[in-house]
């Protein structure tokens, strides 16, 4: 696949074939997508649905229509009822009580301001309509209630000092509530519902319930895979175009929902590239519903069109994410078949070159070129994740031995990462416009910065006094962090008794390397995580637990 191929979509074949030796056999078999009240049900072509339309079609054509067909298809998958029928509609005092126009489009602030632009699966008219009717006895569906519950709950991570009993009626109490709040709504499969699980699922990420979003995840995962949202919609007349673009941006919110939790978790991923033909944004392929998209030469140029739209923004995370999975699936598959290809290293290093440079100046930090038309008020965030994905290719490298070629550019590829994020990071928390380090990446970015750093120093790959600097630059952001994430504090003390150990260690003999510890190069700074376990009191603190390179957050997620 080439980088173009790569960058443009999942799945961009002409032809429908299957691969034989040297021949290839075509297939016209396609999938069902049907539905009424708002509610849609795809059915695929593996199941045999498209046969059982061609013979139907086929006696048809000579006046011999099959009788009841619905029958036949209830053969291959199963009886299909109607939802079940549940309470739906409540009024909006049982779960939020009356709040102000101001105090509402308050506390929804920072989930349009920083998750929407990225995440962009609810349609913001709508929204801003329910939120300037809640001072009034109105009754809507229950997802369209814990929906606005979500949206509150994350408003109040930035606000916890705002807190008014009905603001703490009005929002998740935590976890546990918002996991127990999805019983409402788990039995119905329509749009509403399956955007309040996803703002559900964010509100869980946004406090780095990492597994229970991923859990939450997993529903959405069959709901929209039994919904057909990730069959490209512009393949489908009966859609009007604002269900098209609705439909799309959910499928690529779940994507990179999913991409994102894998990752940090180290789990394989929900979805495969090939599993959709959902054009990305910007970019739309299947035109006037045919099922083949057209080629895809001139992409790059309906891009630069929109560089100064929300879209473009949505778009450069979605790339971000699909980068991710592919460092993912060359570097962290299963031991038993991993298999990591100089080739495919290369053109995945290419790919994320070429996404960074295509990004708009205004998401890069080029202050030269700072535009205020695109909608993110975040500046080092892109920043971040491109350094994110440059970890991912290079962080591997520091499990081998540091006697090796390989080892020593790792580190200093990582080394020149961790830098840039703490001074990019730095840069932002002390602007003036107040930005909040919202996304979990900072979190983990921050913290691996800071072993990266600590072990570069001890391995003698960075000199000392270098890094005790940009050790201090990590303890403002993490303690800034601490506010919404409570491990933040954690990671501080960690690399404060760390940091301890190893000044005492280089004044009492001298310059510590690599070689006066174990063989293995990761076992050298789990002995100074060690010794520093010895300075801290929090004798609790699984270190036997903590997976320093691969970012295992078990013991982070708990506290």
């Amino acid at each position: 696949m080439s980088t173009t191929d790569s960058r443009i979509s999942p799945q961009r074949s002409k032809q429908c074939s299957i691969s034989t030796g040297d021949e290839s056999i075509r297939s016209r078999e396609r999938g069902r997508l049907d539905g009424t009240n708002g509610t849609t049900r795809f059915t695929g072509s593996a199941s045999g649905i498209y046969f059982v339309k061609t013979v139907r079609n086929a006696f048809a054509s000579i006046g011999i229509p099959l009788s009841r067909p619905e029958l036949v298809e209830t053969a291959l998958i199963g009886d299909e009822p109607s939802d079940v029928e549940v309470t739906d509609r409540i009024e909006y005092r049982v779960l939020i009580p009356p709040l102000s126009k101001d105090t509402a489009r308050d506390f929804a602030l920072p989930f349009f301001r920083y998750f929407h632009p990225i995440l962009p699966f609810l349609h913001g008219p709508t929204i801003f309509s329910i939120l300037d009717d809640l001072g009034s006895i109105s009754t809507k569906t229950i997802s369209a209630a814990l929906t606005i519950k979500a949206i509150f709950s994350i408003g109040l991570l930035d606000k916890p000092t705002h807190i008014t009993e009905s603001i703490i009626t009005a929002t998740f109490k935590g976890k546990l509530d918002a996991m127990e709040s999805i019983a409402r709504i788990i039995m119905k499969s329509d749009m509403e519902t399956i955007q309040a699980l996803l703002a559900i699922q964010t509100y869980l990420l946004s406090i780095m319930s990492f597994r229970a979003a991923h859990e939450v995840g997993s529903i959405v995962r069959s709901k929209i895979l039994n919904a057909g949202i990730h069959r490209c919609p512009a393949r489908y007349r009966q859609f009007s175009e604002d269900e098209r673009v609705l439909r799309a941006r959910i499928f690529w919110s779940v994507y990179c929902l999913d991409r994102y939790i894998s990752q940090s978790l180290g789990i394989p991923a929900g979805f495969q590239d090939s599993d959709s033909d959902v054009c990305l944004p910007c970019v739309e392929l299947h035109v006037d519903g045919k099922d083949v998209p057209l080629d895809c030469e001139n992409s790059l140029e309906e891009i630069e069109n929109q560089e100064n739209t929300p879209t473009r923004i949505s778009r450069a995370f979605v790339d971000y994410c699909r980068l991710a999975g592919r460092a993912v699936e060359i570097f962290n598959k299963s031991l038993h078949v991993r298999s990591i290809n100089n080739e495919a290293v290369l053109v995945l290093k290419a790919d994320i070159q070429s996404w960074w440079n295509l990004l708009p100046p205004a998401l890069t930090r080029e202050q030269i070129y700072q535009s205020d038309q695109l909608p993110f008020d975040n500046d080092s965030f892109f920043t971040v994740c491109y350094q994110h994905l440059l970890l991912l290719i290079n962080r591997p490298g520091l499990s081998l031995s540091p006697n090796t070629h390989e080892f020593n550019y790792s580190m200093q590829a990582c080394i020149a990462c961790s830098r840039t994020i703490l001074h990019s990071l730095t840069a932002q928390i002390g602007s003036s416009s107040e930005q909040q380090l919202f996304w979990p990446i900072y979190l983990s970015m921050v913290w691996m910065s800071g072993l990266i750093i600590v072990y570069a120093c001890q391995t003698g790959h960075y000199s000392l006094s270098r890094s005790m600097k940009e050790i201090n630059m990590c303890y403002p952001l993490l303690k800034k962090m601490a506010i919404r994430w409570p491990a933040a504090q954690d990671c501080v003390s960690i690399l404060e008794a760390i940091t301890e150990t190893q000044q005492k260690i280089f004044s009492t003999h001298g310059k510590r390397t690599f070689l006066d510890f174990q063989e293995n190069s990761i076992e050298g700074l789990c002995d100074l995580i060690a010794e520093a376990d010895n300075l801290l009191d929090i004798a609790n603190a699984p270190f036997d637990n903590l997976d320093v390179f691969n970012m295992n957050w078990q013991w982070l997620e708990g506290r």
